[in-house]
Formats: C-alpha cells, sequence, structure tokens
C-alpha cells in the first residue's frame, strides 16, 4: 500500500443508550450477555462500549464474579470504556456537571486500575448538540480529541472530517466528525466479494470525500456497530472481504485510541478549518434535535436544583469540612453517582417512555433526601457542635445563616425558625400524652414575639404552622419535639463568603431596628427605592427602576396546540392563544417583601390531531390558570416572579413571557463556562433540509438583551428552554404536553427519531411551578455583565437560615474569598486526592484581570487543569494568592494547608 492510499480502521462498538424505549434494568440483561461474549472470547476484539463508564458499573452490579476479566480486557484493549461516565445532554447541564461526569468516569477506571488505558477522546457520537465550552473541557482533561456527530455539518459549515474548535480563552480541540449516517455508518458490513464491493464504494465515497486528503490516502474512521448492538459475528471475514475490496487501500479492525492516536498524529502538521461556539444546528446534515429541552419540563427544572444543590450548598461545605479535617467526600462522589446516572441524553433530555421517566423521578428523590441530611451533617460538624450536645440543648434554639455565594452577602434571607412548644413522646409509654398545642387557637391567629441576633435583626414573618421535628444523635432515640415554626425573613449584615453565622432566637421581642431600603406599598405601588412594580389594568405588569428606565406589559402568557413528540415541537396553525388577568390584590407590605397576587387566565384552542398510529384526537376549548406571586424584597434590584398552576390540559404548549421593549438582533445567554451571544431567529431552511431549526434555545440561569441605553436579563431557576424573538421579548416554556415518544409525520423534522410509544405521562398532567426574576439594568458593557452572573448565583443559591440547637453559638465559618472584576468562583469541592480544596475560577470578561484567592489557614497552592493535575506552584502570601486570569480562562486552584 502506498502512503497515497487511504488507511480504514474499523472500530467495532455498541452505542448502549443505558435507558430510552425500555428501562435500564430490561437493557441491562442485554449487556450482561453482551459483556459475557467478549468475555468469553467470542469476538476477538477490541470492542468499545461507546465511551462511557457506567455500563461497566452495571454489568459488575450483576456479574462481580467476572471482575477480573473485565479488568484483564480492559487491560489488554479487548475492551475499551470511557472517558465519560455517562453519554450526557452537554446542553442541559451545567459547565461543572460536565467535569463532574469525566471525573467521576475517570474514577470509575482507577477503580479498575485501568485508568492509563481509556480512550485520550471527548467522545459524543449521539449529543443532541454540544456547548461552546468543550474544547476548554478537552483541555482541561488532556484529550486532544473530540469525536461530535450532531450540530455540526451540512450548510455553513466546514466540509472535511476534521477541524479545530476553540474556546474564547484559546483552549482547542482536535474534532473528527462523524459522517451523516454517524456511529452506524459501517454496521454489518458484508462478507460476499460482489456485496462487499458495492457497500465499500459507497463508504469511501462518503468517507473518503470528507478527508482533508481527499483521494491522497489518510486515515479513515469506520464505526462498526450501532444502538444496543453486539459484535458482528463474522467480522473478521467481513474485513477479509473489505481488503479484497478496497486494495490497494489497507483496512484493519482497531480500537478507538489506536485511531486516535494515528488521527491526532496525522493532522497535526495540516492547515484545518478553525471554527468557535456551540454545536446545535445542521439541518441540511442531520437532526439535532433541540425540542428536547422543552420535553418533560419539570424534570428539567428538578435536575438544575439538584445540580445547583449539589455545586453551592453541599460540596462547598464539603470541601471546608476536609479542610478542617473531616472527610465526607465519599458522601458526595455517591450523591454525584445518583445524579449523573439521570444525564444519559434520552433521559435527561425526557425522550423516553414513561417507566424511564419514574425511574429518574425516584432517582431524585432519593438525592434530594440524602443531599438536605448531608448538608445538616456538614453544616454540624463545621459548627463545632456534635451531635449530643445538640440533642442536650434541644430546647435552646438559635439561627444558622449560611451564605453558599464567593461574595459577602447583606441583604433578606429566608428562614425556618423553629420555636419548641412541647416533646411528645413517641413508642412505648407514649399513649395519654397529648400535644398541646392541639388544644390551642388557630395558627394564623396566634403571635408570638422573638428576636434573632444582638441587637435584634430587622424581620417580618411570613408564614406560621406547627409540626413535628426531630433532634437526632447516634447513640438515642430521636427527641421529637412540637414546634411553631416561622417562616421569616430577616435582614442580615455581611455574612463572608461561603460563610455561616450562627444567630440566637430570643422570645423576648422583635426588632424595632430600621430597614435599608425597605420594601413599602403606597397606592398599590411596590417600591423599595431601587424598583417601583405595580400592575395597571391597561398596561399590565409594570417596573421602574431607579434610572426611570420603565417597562410596561412586562409579562404575560401564551398558549400553542401542540402536534410535535418529544424531540421536536410542532406547532398546530392558528392554535396561537395569550392570557389576560382576572384578578390581582396586594397580599404583603413589606418592611422586607411585598407581594403582588395575579390570577391569569389563559385560553388553549379547540383542535384535532391524531396519534403517532394514525388514530384521531379531539380537544375541547379549556384554559390554564396560573397563580403569579409577584414579590419585591427590601434592597433587592431583582423581581421575582412565582409561577404555578395544575394543568389539565393535552397536547399544548404554555410559556411565560417577559417583555424587555428592547428590539435586538442578538442576546446573552448562560451556558457552561460563561455566557453565548445567540441569534434572535433560526437560520432559514431549505426545501432538502432534514429538520427545520427552531427558534428555541436551552437555558440555564440567565437570559439578556440589550439596548443603546438600558437592558433586562430574566433569571430562572431551573426552566430548560427559552425563546427569545427580535422584539425583545423572552419567552419561557413552562409546559410542552404531548403524548408521543417519536412521530414520523412532522413537517419540522420528518421520520421518526425514536421508537413510536405512547408516553401518556408526558401530557405532564399534575401541579407544576417555576421561579423567573427580572433584572433591570444597563447596555451591554463588562460591569454589567458581571452583575448578571453575580445575581445569577444569588437567585439560584440565596442564602438560608434554619434552626439548630445549642446552649452556646458556635464560631462563624469563613470559606474561600475571591477579589477581582469580571472574576466568579464556579466550583469549590474537596480535590480528588484528598490533598486540599479546590477552587476554580472563572474570568467571564473579555479582558485581563488581575485577582486574588483567600483562605484561612492557606500555606501552599498550585495551578492545576480541570482534572486537578498539577501545572505550577503558585506562591502564598498572607493566606492569599495572587494571580492574573486571562481573558475568558477558567482555572482551577488547589489550595491546601
Amino acid at each position: 500500500m502506498s502512503e497515497s492510499e487511504p488507511q480504514v480502521l474499523v472500530v467495532t462498538h455498541s452505542h448502549w443508550d443505558r435507558e430510552w424505549y425500555k428501562t435500564a434494568e430490561a437493557f441491562r440483561l442485554h449487556l450482561v450477555a453482551l459483556v459475557d461474549d467478549l468475555l468469553e472470547g467470542r469476538d476477538t476484539g477490541p470492542f468499545l462500549l461507546d465511551g462511557q463508564t457506567i455500563v461497566l458499573r452495571d454489568y459488575l452490579e450483576w456479574r462481580p464474579e467476572r471482575r477480573e476479566y473485565l479488568v484483564l480486557a480492559l487491560r489488554d484493549g479487548t475492551i475499551e470504556a470511557g472517558p465519560w461516565f455517562v453519554l450526557g445532554d452537554n446542553l442541559i447541564a451545567s459547565g461543572e456537571t460536565i467535569v463532574r461526569n469525566l471525573l467521576l468516569g475517570r474514577q470509575e477506571l482507577l477503580g479498575l486500575g485501568v485508568a492509563d488505558v481509556a480512550p485520550t477522546v471527548l467522545y459524543c457520537p449521539d449529543s443532541f448538540g454540544h456547548p461552546a465550552a468543550m474544547p476548554l473541557v478537552a483541555d482541561g482533561f488532556g484529550l486532544p480529541m473530540a469525536v461530535v456527530w450532531r450540530g455540526l455539518g451540512g450548510r455553513g459549515w466546514p466540509e472535511h472530517d476534521a477541524m479545530r474548535w476553540q474556546h474564547e480563552s484559546g483552549a482547542e480541540v482536535l474534532v473528527y466528525h462523524l459522517p451523516p449516517a454517524g456511529y452506524g455508518e459501517a454496521a454489518n458490513i458484508p462478507t460476499d466479494p460482489a456485496a462487499a464491493a458495492s457497500r465499500w464504494a459507497s463508504l469511501l465515497n462518503v468517507l473518503g470525500a470528507r478527508s482533508t486528503r481527499g483521494s491522497a490516502g489518510g486515515v479513515l474512521l469506520a464505526l462498526n456497530g450501532a444502538d444496543h448492538h453486539a459484535p458482528q459475528l463474522d467480522l473478521d471475514a467481513a474485513v477479509d472481504a473489505a481488503a479484497t475490496a478496497i486494495a490497494p487501500a489497507a483496512v484493519a479492525r482497531a480500537s478507538l485510541a489506536e485511531f486516535v492516536a494515528r488521527f491526532t498524529y496525522e493532522k497535526a502538521s495540516e492547515e484545518l478549518p478553525v471554527f468557535r461556539g456551540e454545536l446545535r444546528a445542521s439541518p441540511s446534515y442531520v437532526w439535532a434535535l433541540q425540542g428536547t429541552f422543552s420535553a418533560r419540563a419539570h424534570q428539567k427544572r428538578r435536575n438544575a436544583k439538584i445540580e445547583w444543590g449539589l455545586l453551592y450548598d453541599v460540596e462547598p461545605w464539603v470541601a471546608l469540612a476536609s479542610w478542617q479535617g473531616t472527610d465526607f467526600s465519599h458522601n458526595l462522589t455517591a450523591l454525584w453517582r445518583e445524579t449523573l446516572t439521570n444525564h444519559p441524553h434520552d433521559t435527561l433530555c425526557g425522550c423516553s417512555i414513561d417507566a424511564v421517566a419514574h425511574q429518574f423521578d425516584a432517582r431524585c428523590e432519593r438525592v434530594e433526601h440524602a443531599m438536605r441530611e448531608l448538608r445538616t451533617l456538614v453544616l454540624g460538624t463545621l459548627s463545632g457542635a456534635g451531635a449530643e450536645q445538640r440533642r442536650a440543648a434541644a430546647d435552646s434554639p438559635y439561627l444558622e445563616i449560611r451564605n453558599p455565594s464567593a461574595r459577602t452577602f447583606s441583604g433578606v434571607v429566608e428562614c425556618d425558625i423553629d420555636l419548641p412548644i412541647a416533646r411528645v413522646p413517641v413508642g412505648p409509654g407514649s399513649a395519654g400524652h397529648l400535644p398541646p398545642a392541639t388544644r390551642t387557637t388557630p395558627v394564623k391567629t396566634k403571635r408570638q414575639a422573638f428576636g434573632i441576633g444582638n441587637p435584634f435583626a430587622p424581620q417580618q414573618v411570613v408564614a406560621r404552622e406547627y409540626l413535628h421535628t426531630r433532634v437526632e444523635s447516634p447513640r438515642h432515640y430521636p427527641i421529637n419535639q412540637l414546634v411553631d415554626r416561622h417562616r421569616t425573613l430577616v435582614w442580615i449584615s455581611d455574612v463572608p463568603a461561603y460563610g455561616v453565622r450562627a444567630l440566637r432566637i430570643d422570645r423576648g421581642g422583635t426588632s424595632r431596628r430600621r430597614v435599608p431600603q425597605r420594601v413599602v406599598v403606597e397606592d398599590e405601588i411596590l417600591s423599595n427605592g431601587l424598583l417601583s412594580v405595580w400592575f395597571d389594568g391597561e398596561r399590565g405588569l409594570c417596573v421602574r427602576d431607579d434610572q426611570n428606565r420603565e417597562h410596561a406589559d412586562v409579562l404575560g402568557f401564551e398558549s400553542i396546540g401542540e402536534q410535535g413528540d418529544l424531540y421536536t415541537h410542532s406547532q398546530i396553525p392558528g392554535s396561537h392563544r395569550v392570557g389576560v388577568v382576572t384578578r390581582h390584590r396586594i397580599t404583603r407590605r413589606g418592611p422586607l417583601r411585598a407581594a403582588l397576587a395575579l390570577r391569569w387566565r389563559v385560553p388553549v384552542t379547540a383542535r384535532t390531531l391524531g396519534s403517532a398510529t394514525g388514530v384521531p384526537i379531539s380537544r375541547k376549548h379549556a384554559a390554564a390558570l396560573l397563580d403569579v406571586i409577584v414579590e419585591l424584597d427590601a434592597g433587592s434590584r431583582v423581581l421575582r416572579l412565582k409561577i404555578s398552576g395544575e394543568n389539565a390540559i393535552a397536547d399544548y404548549r404554555l410559556r411565560a413571557v417577559v417583555r424587555s421593549g428592547c428590539p435586538v438582533s442578538t442576546h446573552m445567554a448562560d451556558a457552561a463556562f460563561g455566557f453565548v451571544e445567540r441569534p434572535c431567529e433560526a437560520a432559514e431552511g431549505q426545501a432538502s433540509d432534514v429538520e427545520i431549526v427552531p427558534p428555541t434555545h436551552p437555558l440555564h440561569r440567565s437570559v439578556s438583551v440589550f439596548s443603546v441605553d438600558r437592558g433586562l436579563s430574566v433569571l430562572s431557576d431551573g426552566m430548560g428552554e427559552y425563546e427569545c424573538g427580535r422584539s425583545g421579548d423572552i419567552a419561557v416554556t413552562l409546559v410542552r404536553a404531548t403524548g408521543e415518544l417519536s412521530r414520523g409525520d412532522l413537517l419540522e423534522r420528518p421520520g421518526h427519531a425514536g421508537w413510536p410509544s405512547a408516553v401518556p405521562d408526558a401530557q405532564c398532567n399534575g401541579p407544576f411551578a417555576c421561579v423567573l426574576g427580572v433584572y433591570l439594568h444597563g447596555p451591554h458593557t463588562s460591569e454589567v455583565m458581571d452583575g448578571i452572573a453575580e445575581r445569577a448565583d444569588a437567585f439560584v443559591a440565596p442564602a438560608r437560615g434554619e434552626t439548630r440547637y445549642g446552649t452556646t453559638l458556635p464560631n462563624e465559618v469563613h470559606g474561600p474569598a475571591l477579589r477581582g472584576e469580571g472574576l466568579h468562583i464556579a466550583a469549590v469541592k474537596p480535590s480528588e486526592s484528598g490533598a486540599g480544596v479546590v477552587v476554580r475560577v472563572q474570568n467571564i470578561s473579555p479582558g485581563r484581570q488581575r485577582g486574588s484567592l483567600g483562605l484561612t489557614g492557606l500555606r501552599a497552592a498550585w495551578l492545576a487543569r480541570l482534572d486537578e493535575r498539577q501545572l505550577a506552584v503558585i506562591p502564598v502570601e498572607n493566606e492569599r494568592v495572587e494571580f492574573f486570569a486571562e481573558p475568558h480562562a477558567v482555572l482551577t486552584f488547589v489550595l491546601a494547608r
């Protein structure tokens, strides 16, 4: 073979959707049979288990006696797995969650002793698009190459299979782009000579034409496999037939690692096309399936709240406990593992059968319960008050305030203050003990004064209830207490970054201190000196800031008939309807929070559509009823919209619309490791396209629009999809109800993207809720973007307060503190090696920034990659490190005592 002839490497694989049209346990039966065959030598390998390690865990849970054989197969290359824990959807997950996915994948391989033989490639063969930060992630894990398919290719993209993908920070990764048929291009290759000649002529026509070297040779990848495929039984004979068919070109079986090594070496000296940004549209090439961001929207929100709970309000406290010498990291790893088990793209994207959605909810519930318990245990350790002490002081409550932020906090904190009433026995001897509270007047009419802190902090009680709580310790039964719980707003000043402060609860009286920038209601207008909010019968909900920037009719709702499936939204023509306010009233008047309640009625039009099997379905006229609580807090520039409803309607989409009054062509949105600029209209399609690109986008924490003199940002507590039009209106999807997993008759995406199945639970009947924030600000500047990021952090992870018990107050806890314009902490976590605390700093600005990072007890520090591999030692002075961050850089610091 001459050097001018192509070299075809056949990589045998199985694309393993862990759960999809079957549950994980149903698919596991087939996985175990597949791996058994590989270990028993029915195929000589190498065989790729889809770039993820969860399949190894799944196999060993059912076949633990085969661990040694599996390790040997991974060691000798018969089986390849990793580097991911799961093949997830990386447009929905946060940047830090993507990092946890790779870290956990490496942990799985380290546990088997085979981390050094995993493929060094960001293998993403079927993800529904890719974030702009993926080159940064690849570089941070020492992965020189990425394999991608959807969201790239066709009109407007480079035509070759190799290109370079750059991040704004300068990080870069070599991309191998799969052909239009994707990872199944070379599935079931023939052994018959005539059939082999025909099939390989077609394959080489596609693969060779896309190679940067064309017919002049080069390494070509032929992925031999498809969804849940076992190895081709006659593969060796098929490869021999291929060798004859394509001679003098060469063909051979290879591992993915071999292909990566040869391809990266070959392309190292080539001038390749370079691009930046997200990979989300390939309409003339392959489906990108961006409609999944709104499928089972309530689950997207639940997942986001879990991610943020772990990242903001558990991981930092675990890291600080490790700093003090107590290790909870194994508990944290278990919670991340359970969370990421929900992240395979068919699971997190919501495009699976209902039984998979039920398992998603079950995993969420397990993580939510364990996450709260772990946080309580860790905060107890940080406070220095042991469980025995807390139990002994069960009648002495204090308020524990935690600030899960890199900045000092002052403002309104929502707290649960429990005032013990009586101990209520449980078990033998408890008969006849009637809780005294059952003989009292109703809670809402009973007032009990109490003070918080010294001097008493300003407060506002917003709700009360009687309930039972328990004070526990490891060596005793819990103390069961009847408590008078006050949901209370408290003004707290100067809580340190990642800090915990304890304040005594005194039953002696309430504070008369003046509230800074208190909120008042006058003439039905809510105002705190920074924002004024009111409802006008003609102009709707109106907001004005202290710069006299006013936005009228800022909130609306709309419904649209739905004839799509879980992959793709398809609008029923003529079905657009808008909501109206049917009543409004002031429900709170300050001084820390004022609130305006709105009831909305959103009509849903009658329509007739057919099921995926052609059965006609008629829907009557209906209306969605929504309650919106508009809240304004003292000292806040963010207006909070608490939206809730009970969905009883099928086949429609319901959206909240925030109107900015800022006509725009592009907008800025929060995404993995930074902001991205996105167009306000999808590109024009062509008749031959395989998919119409939707105008919707994945929603993380914020979306911002700007005009010459003003801007507006919408903050979200976890909803997954939004659309921003040229008018500057930002529409957030609350519900997209559909009863079909896949339809084959959609104009937007002809053909089935999945297996046709009825999914009645995807109609999302039942309660739904979300919280949106509206932040008025100035035009697009680095300072404004810095403020948006800071408020988005506080919106998804606000300071909180809970009742604890102790006769003496614990010392204040101080976490890492960051200084520097444009700099934000992306993560505080225990290091993977246990050698210290990891603090990840992100420069969101386009300029080079100077910063410093401090932590009490800091003695040594080093700069590391995202995977925490050490890069350089950094000098420490006075428990602080000084540094420079290049534009859009993400810096990982490991801090040690």
